[in-house]
């Protein structure tokens, strides 16, 4: 049966309404041959510990690539040991300075080093959720090309340049159309509860401890975890959220589940997250661990809504397997016979 290519909703990191007023790097700030960063949160000024890493490859899941202080504004330049290669990713976490086993760690990723970057709770948010299934505490890691794919989402969510929400997020048919961007306020408004007060971090901690993936050791950790389980608690951290509500334009209730979703519509291309696949007619079967997009043009007038996961692959060929083995029925074509 041919595979159509429709619009889909992914599962992923959203990040905040564009008109935020965030501070970041300017390009007058790049730094040659470096990074020139910043560390931007809602709590009071201090430095930072800031280090670097390379992740995606499968012999070194995790390799660091420098390390830097910021001074007392957050402001650092970074210049990498290391460079990401075609499967790799770059990311940065940034921990209060001196307390590197801090549950404060904020993250930035980004599939290439940039030159200018910025971290701050939208970031962090966009981290742990386009990279739950890559997160284990503060490392970031796993197989080509799934953690450079999923980084290329996590930019479509937060910009790690400017810290402010990524173009695919602030356009149709997101933005304004979906509650996916009051979610994420409201998220990152929770780690604002964290990096302003003990108290805040207490409570973020307690409230993304789940049943799946335990107690959280950091804030990147904490949002992959309600990545994983989005359904878990949604009250309790909805509370937090209110602790600081340091950007406006948050859920005003607590959501049934913390579930963010990115829309893609139209213009092939567009897709660029860690899982794709192809859909049937009846919404079958997953039937590829990686999406290759064919370009088509928009129709705007056709749109459907998909949330995973779907089935896996293995999952795919063992409900095949089973198709095969179940007895066939024989048809029997009944003839009429002569009228008595």
């Amino acid at each position: 049966m041919p595979l159509k290519r429709i619009p889909v909703t992914l599962l992923a990191t959203v990040g905040a309404v564009a008109s935020l007023c965030v501070v970041g790097v300017s390009d007058a700030d790049a730094a040659p041959g470096g990074v020139a960063g910043a560390v931007v949160t809602d709590g009071p000024a201090r430095a930072w510990d800031v280090r670097a890493w390379i992740t995606g490859t499968d012999a070194t899941p995790v390799r660091s690539a420098g390390a830097v202080r910021t001074d007392r504004t957050g402001r650092f330049t970074l210049r990498p040991t290391s460079q990401p290669g075609a499967d790799e990713a770059f990311y940065v976490t940034a921990t209060p300075a001196g307390q590197s086993s801090s549950f404060t760690t904020l993250a930035a990723i980004s599939p290439t080093v940039p030159s200018r970057l910025t971290v701050n709770e939208l970031t962090t948010v966009a981290t742990g959720y386009g990279m739950a299934q890559f997160v284990d505490a503060t490392r970031i890691g796993g197989k080509a090309p799934g953690v450079r794919n999923a980084a290329s989402m996590a930019g479509n969510l937060a910009d790690p340049t400017s810290g402010r929400i990524g173009s695919t997020l602030a356009s149709a048919p997101n933005g304004g159309q979906t509650s996916t961007q009051a979610a994420f306020i409201s998220l990152s408004n929770a780690l604002a509860a964290c990096t302003t007060s003990p108290e805040g971090c207490s409570a973020l901690r307690s409230a993304t401890t789940t049943p799946l993936s335990g107690r959280p050791s950091n804030m990147v950790e904490a949002m992959a975890n309600m990545a994983k389980s989005p359904e878990h608690n949604p009250a309790g951290l909805f509370g937090v959220t209110l602790r600081r509500p340091a950007r406006a334009g948050g859920l005003p209730l607590p959501p049934a589940a913390w579930t963010l979703a990115l829309r893609f519509d139209g213009g092939g291309g567009l897709l660029a997250g860690p899982g794709n696949f192809a859909i049937g007619r009846r919404r079958g079967h997953l039937g590829q661990r990686e999406l290759s997009v064919q370009r088509r043009p928009a129709n705007p007038g056709v749109r459907q809504q998909i949330s995973l996961p779907l089935r896996t692959e293995r999952q795919t060929r063992r409900r095949t397997a089973d198709h095969r083995r179940r007895p066939q029925r024989r048809r029997v074509r009944h003839h009429p016979g002569p009228f008595r």
